[in-house]
């Protein structure tokens, strides 16, 4: 398997559950998001990275990267994907939008970074998968300052999502429309850095 995540064995898993205990973001070492998705020659032949059509990760990417998690906490048994149609159903949410904007990447992310965690397919660790998937998408399409290093507030929109799910009621369980006004706010106010280019 490519190296994409620095290894952080089993005291990786120990400071996650502290961080996740003190409410902290996900540890960024489980990798360089901008290293995450590789897109195949097929996928670049059929979106060249000029066109509108983004870069949407696949399964086999999203199974990589949480196979990758549960590699660096030090627990590979963890990893299982549970359920694939809905999170083929994301993706294909995902592809259907025109990012050839940066609000319409920015509506793209936000649709990923929900449905991800909706969808609940990998047995473990769809939060993280969903944060560093939804980080990753950012970069690529030269958006990376818009979310960056623990980003707790996609943490905690990604939080609510899971534990309404599992029982805990929030007053309103963000929707994909809830990332994407984060990711907006982020785009107006924030600045590229020198040198970084829009879509």
């Amino acid at each position: 398997m490519p190296q994409c995540f620095a290894r952080t064995g089993a005291d990786g898993m120990a400071e996650k559950n502290a961080q996740d205990a003190a409410g902290k973001g996900y540890d960024q070492r489980h990798g360089d998001s901008g290293r995450i998705f590789r897109p195949d020659q097929e996928q670049q032949a059929a979106f060249p990275a000029s066109s509108g059509p983004s870069l949407v990760p696949g399964v086999g990417e999203l199974c990589e990267l949480n196979r990758s998690i549960h590699d660096d906490d030090g627990i590979p048994a963890a990893y299982a994907l549970d359920q694939r149609a809905p999170l083929l159903d994301c993706l294909s949410a995902v592809a259907e939008i025109d990012t050839g904007t940066p609000e319409g990447v920015v509506k793209a992310a936000g649709v990923l970074a929900h449905g991800i965690a909706r969808s609940q397919s990998f047995r473990d660790g769809n939060r993280r998968t969903a944060f560093f998937a939804t980080q990753a998408f950012l970069e690529r399409h030269g958006l990376a300052y818009i979310s960056t290093g623990d980003d707790d507030m996609l943490t905690r929109y990604l939080n609510q999502v899971v534990e309404r799910q599992t029982g805990l009621r929030w007053r309103r369980p963000p929707g994909p429309d809830k990332f994407e006004q984060l990711f907006l706010r982020r785009l107006q106010k924030r600045t590229p850095p020198t040198g970084a280019s829009e879509p």
